[in-house]
């Protein structure tokens, strides 16, 4: 008795070292409780690293966890076995008397443990889930760790049994969701009643972590070099043993240290005389099992080694067998093995934090400003300031002016200077993806130009066409709008008249005289031919007047989208139903000044094609001839222009000549590229005027006022000359045209942009402004958060959220500025006493390995001169 209440007093001091130094609270368990506990409350994953327990049916796989927690977990009944992972959550509790145990967050007396794990396990019917089963256990015998416990390996289901075999997959298919997941340290327990390398339990592990298309996860090729093995019943196997055959068999174990992270022995049940069986007796009875197992353990070994020591007379024991076998080493290992993965993850944790700090900041910010949405009198005023300021951005947008930028304005004084710019290159659009917006219906309006159409080699795509070349480049507000007129009055005058028939022309001919009767009407079907025609232009105006009225509302889409993510107008910008009020304002408003655009041109059009000047051609001819055109057409000198004369550089300091451009010695213009094409346009036109202003000066102001000179010569009816009419009535219709398309550019101007635009009359910001006026008292209710009781208790959450992870924060700060300073983790208590020398030896072991992993981690990510940004103010 004496010996083994020495036995048990050695052992009880190798506990209390153990937990002195693994279990207490350092500031790595205190950042694994805090962020456990975050965890738990608020349901956010944050990856800390786990330890997962796998292995076969049977292998021992509870039992172990038992033994490491001190209190029963298994339970004995039928054929009922683990049927979905069991997650224990341990939490190491200095002053707790009793394990305070609570399943899926109730609190149960620990003897009911065992059972509501069995009524769980029975309440699946049979089948295997992966959802787990949690389990918190708060002890001062444990440390804080999570550890899961997995259904057991169906290795060998009857092949003649289809609902097994579908089971068996569905285990290995469970096991495999946790062993590839790399947050995953793994114990693997097998069962070691044969040599160590033949094993059977490997390879249905290995086909758990390595099987292809068993989950999406990809294989865990190299789970073997971060498992730890933990052989059970190694009893089962020992009675024969010599100490030959013992230092064999562990030896050729140690061989393995390569292949595996950790291997060691243990006999969770070993044949000692007057232990009970712990699966039939009562708890209080588990509870004393697993809380002497070690002793009993120890006591074992030892009665096994002077057993094989009477055996095998002159042989010794090799020591190096004691660091691979029981119970006491493999707690070891397993809280060792975690350490380094907390250790290993403590980068990605602490950025995980701080992002969670962050979006915590901006919900709270969020939540503050729907609060403040119950304020309908503030609720008014920030509509009217978020509405001046989207007619300002929507102007300075269709402008290309700058407008201040709103997303650093609750940030930093430096940021309230900074200017946003709606950048054509982000927001912009080819004239393709505008036409998309109003696509051309041919059946309406045949004469319009579809994209392919502008784009041949007949009509914009030629080679140094510079119209076509803006085609494919991205417009945005008045750039877009220039180009889209251009292209406008381009269809408007690239028309030909082959449509008209010879048997068109003799109808119209016919009414304006009798037929056979007199000299056919020339000048009256050239008029008829260029009126029908310029009638047609209403339909293509039509279309162009959507085309602008569905580009300018949509300019309104990445100005709503810019100060939707400003927190200055969230309390307004959160209301879906005030921004489709705004929406639907907006494009009323523009709907209204495009009408007013097409009434207007409509009247145009009648006008000029109801007074009909024939002599309009003859006239235009004899201005060219009048007017000195010769002296405005700039020469290619102008265009491009000869390097500047060298100027005298400033001495002047350069504090007095900030703003001056001082141009310096011998330093040519920069010369302005122009397309040869363009220059060969102005030659033609000067060569134009050129002979034009050589011929005598015949026609004054009297005879350009005067006019009536008839373009169209007379003709007989039965010698028409069609191609002529036709040719004429194009000419005719041109002029028309162009006077009509500088009347459609000034009515949208005056009628429109102005309107829309201008800054000064400040129409648009008058009509926008009206939205707030309109929207009654009850209406108005309707735009705010109506539960502010709700939002207030939500606020409090977030802010309490936010708390934990400043104290998370500061606790993991601390914890870098400890490995930064290569602190290493308090030293383990040492006890004297010849039985205690492995076990002593086996703790420096492990404080030896996490002080490499803080180094080896120090080394890789926290280099000279960081500095702690965590907020110490929530401490």
């Amino acid at each position: 008795m004496q010996v083994v209440a020495l036995i048990a007093f050695h052992v009880s001091l190798v506990q209390s070292a153990w937990h002195a130094n693994l279990f207490e609270t350092s500031r790595m368990m205190q950042a694994f409780t805090q962020i456990k506990d975050y965890e738990n409350e608020f349901g956010s994953e944050m990856n800390v690293p786990s330890i997962v327990v796998i292995g076969v049916e049977s292998a021992g796989k509870s039992t172990l966890l038992s033994a490491i927690v001190g209190v029963p977990l298994t339970f004995t009944q039928g054929n009922t076995g683990t049927r979905c992972p069991v997650r224990y959550r341990l939490r190491y509790g200095e002053d707790a008397k009793d394990p305070e145990v609570k399943v899926m967050g109730q609190v149960i007396p620990p003897e009911k443990l065992p059972e509501k794990v069995q009524l769980h396990m029975e309440s699946l019917a049979g089948t295997f889930r992966a959802d787990t089963f949690d389990v918190e256990i708060t002890s001062r015998h444990v440390p804080d760790l999570e550890m899961i416990d997995m259904p057991g390996i169906i290795a060998h289901p009857n092949p003649k049994d289809p609902a097994e075999i579908a089971q068996a997959e569905e285990v290995e298919r469970i096991q495999a969701k946790f062993v590839r997941n790399r947050n995953m340290a793994i114990v693997a327990v097998v069962k070691c009643t044969e040599r160590f390398k033949t094993i059977a339990d490997f390879k249905f592990l290995d086909d758990v972590a390595t099987k292809e298309g068993l989950v999406d996860l990809p294989p865990r090729r190299e789970w073997r070099s971060q498992v730890l093995i933990v052989a059970n019943r190694l009893n089962q196997q020992v009675d024969t043993w010599s100490m030959q055959v013992a230092n064999s068999y562990f030896a050729e174990a140690r061989e393995q240290g390569n292949t595996y992270k950790g291997i060691f022995f243990v006999a969770l049940r070993p044949p000692v005389a007057g232990v009970v069986d712990p699966d039939a007796a009562p708890y209080d009875q588990k509870k004393a099992y697993y809380e002497k197992l070690e002793v009993v353990e120890h006591q074992w070994l030892q009665g096994l080694k002077q057993a094989m020591s009477n055996k095998s007379s002159g042989v010794p024991w090799n020591p190096a067998n004691d660091g691979m076998f029981g119970l006491a080493n493999v707690k070891d290992s397993i809280v060792n093995t975690w350490r380094e993965g907390f250790l290993a993850k403590l980068p990605s944790l602490s950025s995980k934090i701080e992002k969670e700090r962050q979006h915590s900041k901006q919900r709270m910010h969020e939540l503050e400003e729907k609060l403040r949405m119950v304020d309908l009198k503030l609720l008014r005023q920030k509509m009217k300031d978020f509405l001046a300021d989207f007619v300002h951005r929507y102007q300075a947008l269709a402008t290309g002016q700058a407008v201040k930028d709103l997303q650093g304005r609750d940030v930093t004084s430096f940021k309230l200077s900074r200017m946003h710019i709606y950048d054509p290159a982000r927001y912009g659009k080819t004239f393709e993806e505008e036409m998309k917006m109003t696509p051309i219906d041919k059946s309406r309006c045949g004469w319009l130009l579809t994209w392919e159409e502008l784009l041949s080699d007949q009509r914009l795509g030629a080679q140094d066409q510079h119209l076509g070349e803006k085609l494919s480049m991205q417009y945005l507000g008045m750039a877009s709008y220039e180009r889209s007129l251009k292209i406008m009055e381009y269809m408007m005058i690239a028309r030909n008249f082959d449509h008209v028939s010879d048997d068109n022309i003799r109808i119209m001919a016919r009414g304006h005289s009798k037929y056979g009767t007199g000299a056919f009407p020339s000048n009256e079907v050239v008029l008829q031919i260029a009126s029908d025609q310029v009638h047609q232009l209403n339909g293509g105006v039509e279309w162009y007047t959507d085309f602008l009225q569905a580009n300018f509302v949509d300019y309104m889409n990445p100005v709503m989208e810019y100060m939707s993510h400003s927190t200055q107008y969230g309390m307004v910008t959160s209301s879906d139903k005030f921004m489709l009020k705004l929406r639907q304002h907006f494009e009323g408003v523009v709907a209204r000044r495009i009408s007013g655009v097409v009434e207007m041109y409509g009247n145009d059009v009648r006008r000029y094609t109801r007074f009909r000047a024939i002599d309009v051609i003859t006239k235009l001819h004899m201005a060219s001839a009048m007017l000195p055109m010769e002296k405005i057409i700039p020469t290619e000198a102008m265009l491009l222009p000869e390097p500047a004369m060298a100027t005298k550089v400033s001495t002047q300091s350069s504090v007095r000549t900030q703003g001056e451009y001082v141009m310096p010695v011998n330093s040519p213009r920069q010369k302005k590229v122009v397309a040869e094409r363009e220059l060969k346009k102005l030659e033609a036109i000067r060569s134009m005027s050129t002979c034009q202003c050589h011929d005598p000066k015949l026609f004054n102001i009297g005879d350009f006022v005067q006019g009536g000179y008839a373009q169209v010569y007379p003709m007989e009816w039965s010698m028409i000359d069609f191609d002529y009419l036709r040719n004429t009535a194009y000419q005719y219709y041109v002029r028309i045209a162009m006077i009509l398309s500088e009347l459609l550019r000034a009515t949208l101007h005056s009628e429109f942009l102005d309107n829309l635009l201008d800054t000064s009359e400040k129409t648009l910001m008058k009509d926008i402004l009206n939205i707030e006026s309109e929207i009654q008292e009850e209406e108005l209710k309707e735009m705010v958060p109506v539960n502010p009781d709700m939002l207030t208790q939500k606020l409090n959450d977030e802010q309490n959220k936010s708390q934990r992870l400043g104290f998370i924060s500061h606790t993991l700060g601390q914890l870098r500025a400890d490995i930064r300073s290569h602190v290493e983790p308090r030293k383990p208590i040492v006890h004297s006493g010849s039985m205690l020398d492995n076990n002593t030896s086996e703790i420096n072991d492990i404080n030896t390995t996490v002080n490499t992993t803080v180094t080896a981690c120090s080394s890789e990510w926290c280099q000279p001169g960081d500095e702690d940004d965590e907020d110490d103010s929530v401490m």
